[in-house]
């Protein structure tokens, strides 16, 4: 049985140790802030955006958008998820193309992430989060009839990881999936998740969210990387704004102090049609990740956008969109590699 977890192929062209590993996911905390507050209540009175709405579902208050088409019959029914300390923003150059073409979209911010709820000791972890997005899915189903479409997902990062999380519990609902620059599973180790949980460990990373991180340069240098050239104020300001609420790090640090309770996955067993994408020079995540889960998944292609970085939906939108269109308009097509971007 193939098994492709996070510490397999999130590192295998690293070969990072756990106390690296321990190392590089503290850097993580680069998104974590606690200045300011920003309850659900709050965002239930004054939600982000114009097509923003917000659902209890299974204790937690979920942001999520909603595209329905306007001008055309409905095509398909699309899930957008984000990735690490993303939100809704991060498809904000997607969403409408697709609901152009016809798609019922779908953007979640899943918790603790965006204008999502963050509670302090519940489990984040994406067997959790799986539960939760089908429970949103099928209750969107009912209150807008779309029961005779099957799903396609896409998700971006550490999104993908709870993309391949709803395949594997209900493939026979989905399509096809989309896998942008993202991992297929996300696990720590014993050690890793110790670190974690020592109150000491969490009391030092607050601390240092709080006085070091979330200035606006240091921002502004990390989606420098992740887009492969500098951001907009806006993008930085965007980025910003749903990541100061006071909750933000006791909930990111409950969702890794619970990540070894993820299950494994066989990802050589997922039948239905999966495109990878991936930018060439991605540095987070580089493209040999990608390869690899295209060579483990059954029926995939892999998309290189070229001169790309870690978020391809973002600083390339039209030769990612051209792509994912095509896509799917018929997922069942050939699985040859290509290049997307001259």
């Amino acid at each position: 049985m193939v098994k492709v977890t996070f510490a397999r192929i999130n590192c295998i062209s690293k070969g990072m140790t756990s106390v690296q590993r321990i190392g590089a996911l503290l850097l993580c905390m680069v998104f974590c802030s606690i200045s300011g507050h920003l309850s659900a209540q709050d965002i239930g009175e004054n939600l982000p955006f114009d097509n923003s709405h917000q659902a209890a579902v299974n204790g937690i208050d979920i942001h999520y958008r909603l595209w329905m088409p306007e001008d055309t019959e409905i095509q398909g029914k699309i899930l957008l998820v984000h990735g690490f300390a993303g939100s809704t923003y991060s498809w904000r150059h997607n969403a409408r193309v697709l609901q152009n073409e016809g798609y019922v979209v779908v953007a979640v911010d899943a918790p603790p992430f965006g204008f999502s709820e963050k509670i302090k000791n519940i489990n984040y972890v994406d067997d959790e989060l799986e539960k939760l997005f089908w429970t949103l899915l099928d209750k969107l189903d009912t209150d807008h009839h779309l029961e005779d479409w099957q799903w396609d997902l896409a998700g971006h990062s550490m999104g993908a990881c709870l993309v391949m999380r709803m395949i594997d519990s209900k493939q026979e609902n989905i399509r096809s999936a989309v896998i942008v620059d993202g991992l297929v599973s996300f696990r720590l180790s014993k050690l890793e998740e110790w670190v974690f949980e020592l109150f000491p460990v969490q009391v030092l990373v607050e601390l240092y969210a709080k006085n070091f991180l979330f200035r606006q340069n240091y921002i502004e240098k990390v989606l420098d990387v992740a887009y492969g050239e500098a951001p907009s104020p806006s993008d930085v300001h965007n980025y910003l704004k749903p990541l100061r609420e006071k909750m933000f790090v006791p909930a990111v640090l409950s969702k890794l102090t619970h990540a070894r309770s993820n299950r494994l996955l066989d990802i050589s067993t997922m039948e239905i049609p999966v495109l990878v994408v991936w930018g060439e020079k991605d540095k987070w995540l580089p493209l040999a990740l990608g390869e690899k889960i295209q060579e483990k998944l059954p029926h995939a292609r892999l998309a290189i956008v070229k001169g790309a970085a870690h978020c391809p939906m973002e600083s390339d939108p039209v030769a990612f969109n051209r792509e994912l269109t095509e896509f799917l308009k018929d997922p069942k097509q050939n699985v040859s590699p290509f290049i997307v971007k001259e």
